[in-house]
């Protein structure tokens, strides 16, 4: 688990992803010990991800701190987001970031605070050169997230699921 002041950054696990896919949010809330709510994924395609997801989690091999996270508000006992890494390191030392936040709990700085916690424990691990983040191609909440967390814009590019996106990175100087 990562921790920040106001949020517990839960990995997923075996039994969080049956959960999820049998689309058992009473489970879900039971094994996180939290309030969970009817649809605790805002993303439109979090259906169609989760074998891709599944598939990262499988190839991580037990090695959880790469995955998937449930994002939770310790003091309301909240299921708010999700987010974490999109898989291992590549070979250069990067690796990938990805968030988001519940609508209702949005403009809060929750976002801010979740990625400057997947930032810094990323950054805190052996051989990590970077972190790297996709936004779309457009001004937006995620894009003002990446820049308070210090990322720089490094370029466009287009991706088969998602189309023109912008790059972001920030590296490690630790």
């Amino acid at each position: 688990m990562i921790t920040s002041a106001r949020l517990h950054l839960v990995p997923f696990n075996k039994a969080l992803y049956d959960a999820i896919v049998a689309n058992d949010n009473e489970t879900l809330g039971t094994l996180l010990n939290v309030q969970t709510p009817s649809s605790w994924t805002e993303f439109k395609d979090a259906i169609e991800a989760l074998p891709v997801l599944i598939s990262i989690f499988d190839k991580l091999q037990g090695d959880d701190r790469w995955g998937s996270y449930f994002i939770i508000h310790t003091q309301q006992k909240q299921l708010i987001g999700t987010g974490g890494y999109k898989g291992a390191p590549d070979e250069n030392g990067f690796v990938e970031i990805g968030y988001e936040i519940k609508e209702v709990c949005r403009n809060q700085g929750f976002a801010t605070e979740a990625a400057k916690a997947f930032i810094s424990f990323a950054k805190s691990q052996t051989g990590i050169k970077g972190i790297r983040a996709h936004t779309l191609a457009e001004e937006n909440f995620s894009v003002k997230v990446l820049r308070t967390c210090g990322f720089t814009f490094t370029g466009q590019l287009t991706e088969p699921e998602d189309g023109e996106v912008w790059r972001w990175e920030t590296y490690n100087t630790m």
